[in-house]
Formats: C-alpha cells, sequence, structure tokens
C-alpha cells in the first residue's frame, strides 16, 4: 500500500498505515449527475483507454459492513477509517452485456483482455488520485485487494468477470508524512537503446531504499538489515504470502455456483490457470 498526500505546490508526500482526517473530501459528481465530466471522477473516467474497450468499474464502498471486511482482508482499517473508499475492478462483464445488446460477441479474453483491464483501470485510479490531490486531500492505494482476490471477490458479492485489483482511499490525511525512496532517475529512464545497471549503481539504490518505511517511521537500519529488508521486499516474499495464482484466476472468474469447482479444473471465461504453486498473477490462454 502505499499512500500520498497533497500539500499544494510542494512535492507530494507517502506515508504508510496513517489515518485520514474524518472531514467529508469533495470528490464525487452531485447525486445523480450523469455527465461523465463533472468531479475527479471526471478526470478518472478521461484517463486513456484502448478502443473505448474501458474493462475497468470502480465500485465505491459505503455499507460499513463491506468496508469492514474488505480492510480486514487487506488488513489496512486505520487508514480508511474515515475516508472515501474506492475497489478498481478490471470488468469483462460489462462488455459482454454491450455485446448482446449489439448481436454481437466479446472477442477479447484471457490474457489480453486481464492486461487490458489492468491498464484501464490503474490509469483512471491514476487520475482519481491526482484529482483529488488537486483539491487538498490524500489518497491510499491498498494493493492486497487482487493478492487476496477471492477472498474480496466472496466479501463484496462480486460476479463472474469483475475481478479486484486494488483499493483506493480518499480523504483529508491528519499526518504529516514523509517522502518514501525511489530509485534514482538512471536507473529508471533509459535513452535509445536499454541499459543494464552497473553494481556500483545498484549498490547506491541498496542504500537509498533501505530505510524505506513499511507503516513504521521513521526507520534506521544497518547495512546488513537494508540487504535483508530488500531481499524480502523485491523478491515477492510478501506475495508468496497470499493468493496462489491459481486462486488469483479462479477469482478471475468467481461466481457462487462455480465457487467449489476443484483446483485445476476448466474455467468459464475461457481460461486456464497456470500451475497452482506459483504465487503470482497467472498466465492463462484461451481454450
Amino acid at each position: 500500500m502505499g499512500c500520498r498526500k497533497s500539500r499544494g505546490n510542494d512535492r507530494e508526500q507517502h506515508h504508510g498505515n496513517h489515518p485520514f482526517s474524518p472531514d467529508d473530501p469533495p470528490v464525487c459528481a452531485p447525486a445523480g449527475c450523469r455527465r461523465p465530466d463533472r468531479g475527479a471522477f471526471g478526470c478518472a473516467v478521461r484517463a486513456p483507454t484502448a478502443a473505448l474497450e474501458q474493462f475497468y468499474s470502480i465500485l465505491r464502498l459505503q455499507d460499513p459492513a463491506k468496508r469492514d471486511e474488505f480492510t480486514r482482508i487487506c488488513g489496512h482499517h486505520k487508514v480508511v477509517e474515515n475516508a472515501l473508499l474506492f475497489v478498481f475492478l478490471a470488468d469483462f462483464r460489462r462488455n459482454d452485456h454491450l455485446a448482446q445488446v449489439l448481436g454481437g460477441v466479446r472477442v477479447i479474453h484471457g490474457y489480453t483482455a486481464l492486461a487490458l483491464g489492468l491498464v484501464d483501470a490503474t490509469l483512471a485510479a491514476q487520475n482519481l488520485s491526482l484529482a483529488a490531490e488537486s483539491l487538498g486531500l490524500g489518497t491510499c492505494y491498498i494493493r492486497m485487494a487482487l493478492h487476496r482476490a477471492l477472498a474480496v471477490c466472496q466479501a463484496l458479492d462480486l460476479p463472474r468477470q469483475a475481478l479486484p485489483l486494488f483499493g483506493l482511499a480518499v480523504g483529508h490525511p491528519d499526518q504529516q508524512p514523509q517522502l518514501r525512496p525511489r530509485l534514482d532517475l538512471g536507473l529508471l529512464v533509459h535513452t535509445d537503446v536499454y541499459r543494464d545497471p552497473a553494481t556500483a549503481e545498484l549498490e547506491r539504490a541498496i542504500e537509498d531504499l533501505g530505510n524505506a518505511s513499511m507503516g513504521e517511521l521513521p526507520v534506521h537500519r544497518s547495512p546488513q538489515e537494508k540487504r535483508l529488508f530488500l531481499k524480502a521486499v523485491l523478491g515477492g516474499a510478501w506475495w508468496r504470502q497470499g493468493e496462489t495464482g491459481h486462486q488469483v484466476a479462479r477469482a478471475w472468474n468467481h461466481d457462487r455456483a462455480r465457487s467449489r469447482a476443484k483446483a485445476g479444473t476448466g474455467l468459464r471465461s475461457g481460461i486456464v490457470p497456470c500451475d497452482p504453486g506459483h504465487a503470482q498473477l497467472p498466465s492463462c490462454r484461451a481454450v
């Protein structure tokens, strides 16, 4: 999870599990407004999308029971307590309905559809985040929704072909968090050709990132502790403690009638899971 706080014209501020204040954030368009150019949501829907597909939906969680269950699953009660809470979905169900009305069928499936949904939802969420920050608000991404996708699908009663990707909390931050470290631009920006980093650059990156806070501020790690910390984080140890690739694939196709299907069976949406032992987003193929 990464949190950001707007500070006028200053640089953005990132923080961990820091709560929001209870003031009502001015994010949404007026109730009943159908125009897609109003409020921060208007910025979200104007994000680029592939050929008008718009393979995403935004689920606003207002029901206290659903909010509590979502934050319990994702492990971030405190930070969303007074915030608006949105769950971004990779959504293929709506386009199936549109295709049916038009007398056609959706032909984009499997990994391609998933990749487009991930990109569309991420661009929309970042537009919403930037718009909220321009209003003086703070935002906090909750990454564990995809990490524990099957549990989230069940808790939010999501239909088949609606996959939770991440949550986004929006509110008035009540703390002044510090910037989290980032890699040097020399490691991120390439000109004309891709360049592998030199060992000295990687050592500087370890030094720069080694005191990154995962919620506790400040952090002062020894050189050995920095290496162990980054080995765990960058190596994906946090991911392996959550859903397996097969469980994420099941969540993609989640509906109550199929939720008890045996591991390894074919899935209704035309994809099959990767090796259940791999704790990563599954590679899928059409069947």
